[in-house]
Parts: C-alpha cells; structure tokens; sequence
C-alpha cells in the first residue's frame, strides 16, 4: 500500500471484494509477468479465470448483467513467484460500501497444497506439463484453506509458498517458512515486515511437513522448530485457535515410515508440549491423505480432493469452535 491508489501484491489468494451497479464491470491492472491468472466471482458465481498481460491492461470481467446491485470478488490464482499484481481500479456505473462482510477471519501457513498447486485439468494442466506456464494448474480460489473459510462463512489469508518447508525445503530452495512468514511478499525474504495487526485469524492452520520429509518430521529438530513456531505466531494472535494439519499429499503405507503415520506422532507429541506449557487454544487435526490425482504427472490434491480435505477441516474447526 506504498502507493494506496496502486496497491501491489503477490501471494496467492490475495483477493479484492467490492460491490458495483451497473450490467458490466472492467478492471485496471497491471502484470509484472505474463503468467499470472486471477479467478473472478461475480454474485458468487462460479469462479472464471483471467490470464493477465504484461503490463497494464483494462479486462472487462462481466458483462450483460441485470441492472441493479452485484458483487465481485477478485482472487489471484498463482503464487508470489510468479510476480506482483497491481490492482488501479474498478470501471463500472458505480461502486457501493460492501455488504456483509465476513467477521471471521482464517490464516493458512502451508507449502505448494495449501497454495492450491496443479489440481486443474485440460489446458492448464497443459502449459504446466510443456513448461510454458508451471503455475497455469494452480488455483488459490479453490484450495482447501479457503475453501474451507468459505463455508465457514470467513475471510481467508493463504501464507503458503510451493516446496517450502519448517525446516527443510525441497528443490534447492534456501528459505523455509519461518524465513517467510511474515514478510510481506513471500518470495522475497528481505521485503518489508508485515503488520500483523492489519489481519487478525480466529484461526490458524499449518500445513507444513510434506517437503521437510519422514526423516526430519520424526526429528525432535522438526519438533522444536515447530514449537518455537508456533509460539513466535502465538506472540502475534494471542486469541487465535491454532490446527495443525497432516499433510494430505502424505503416503499411507504399511511402513513404519511412511509420513502420515510419523506426521500423526509428531504433531501428537508438538501438540502436548504447547499445551504443557500452558497454550490450550490449540490441537491437531489428521486430513485425508494418499491425495495426489490433481494435474497429471504433478503428484498434487486435484480440486476434488480439496474439497475433501476442505470438508474434513470444516467439521473439525466447527466441533473446535462451536461454529
């Protein structure tokens, strides 16, 4: 909000409501890239993608609609590697205040699944099987996390970076999520702090473990990072309830090692530690697992089975929260 006429951002999920009169509406915005989609709602319809231009471009969004009062929510689809969005404005016959806003609020730390990464088929899973788009199949819109703040009737915010791990990340990447977190742009490691106070979560999820591996989730290294994890985000949302989620890209197998079984005992064994110090506002929650029948050849949750995993964390957070 440097420039609060031309707000610039770039993690996924990041989205702009408003309410506008009129039968059609335009957006001003501006692409570092050429490789970012946003999804637009409008009157909570289904979801359509746009992808953006380089540069700065006017895209008509909806059109021949009934005179009178609609909404439209704005949501950027692909993940802040892939370049900031700058959003300079609506065109339509007016804007109103927006109504109904959601008074609950959900955060969601987590790797390349709760970014919502390669569930879609057809053309975008096309471009990112041939390389030229590797984001074309992600859809934050649709992930689990917001999702599941959906139906929950919430607002969400999605801290998730692809590959990112507590305290090993996958594919050569030099950070992990407490580098990140709480940065403003999650891929740039030295961008401005972010002010926790300008977002406050009634929940906290973390979906993080997949690309630390077995052999470092069952770590009491993984364990004390994840701790001193969560007390670093409990010093920023004293009142939040904080899940903790297996990770649904975990294998199940027999094995003694396979991930969802040591991903269940560690998080069972972090769980009791935090609340043997005195922190009860927070548990454990075991996601649907083996989902990898996104996108062909990407091994990722398709949209399907993030609406299973959405599902699942919706009743737990109800029976958590009374909800």
């Amino acid at each position: 909000m440097r420039n609060p006429t031309a707000p610039r951002f770039s993690n996924p999920g990041i989205y702009i409501k408003a309410q506008f009169k009129g039968t059609s509406c335009e957006i001003d915005m501006e692409d570092e890239t050429n490789l970012n989609y946003i999804a637009v709602v409008i009157d909570n319809d289904a979801p359509v993608r746009f992808l953006m231009d380089k540069g700065r471009k006017t895209y008509k969004v909806a059109s021949g609609l009934a005179k009178g009062d609609h909404s439209i929510l704005i949501c950027k689809e692909t993940e802040s590697v892939v370049g900031s969005l700058i959003f300079y404005g609506f065109r339509c016959d007016g804007l109103l205040e927006v109504q109904n806003m959601p008074s609950r609020k959900m955060e969601c730390y987590g790797n390349s699944i709760t970014c919502g990464a390669k569930m879609l088929f057809g053309t975008p899973c096309d471009l990112t099987n041939n390389g030229a788009n590797w984001n074309a199949a992600n859809s934050a819109y649709l992930s689990y996390g917001a999702l599941t703040a959906r139906n929950l009737n919430a607002q969400w915010q999605l801290t998730s970076v692809s590959g990112i791990g507590l305290i090993h990340s996958c594919c050569d990447m030099p950070v992990t999520m407490p580098d990140v977190y709480d940065r403003q742009s999650l891929n740039e490691p030295l961008s401005p702090k972010w002010d926790f106070n300008k977002y406050t979560p009634d929940i906290v999820t973390i979906c993080l473990g997949q690309n630390d591996g077995v052999e470092n989730v069952a770590s009491n290294k993984f364990k004390d990072a994840y701790v001193t994890f969560i007390r670093n985000l409990r010093s920023k949302y004293p009142d939040a309830v904080f899940f903790c989620l297996t990770s649904p890209m975990a294998d199940s197998s027999s094995s003694n090692t396979c991930l969802f079984k040591v991903m269940q005992e560690a998080l069972a064994s972090i769980i009791d530690s935090v609340q043997k110090s005195g922190d009860e506002k927070i548990c454990w929650v075991a996601l649907p697992h083996d989902m990898n029948n996104g996108c062909p050849g990407q091994g990722h949750p398709s949209e399907a089975e993030h609406k299973q995993t959405a599902k699942v964390l919706e009743v737990a957070i109800k029976t958590k929260m009374g909800w």
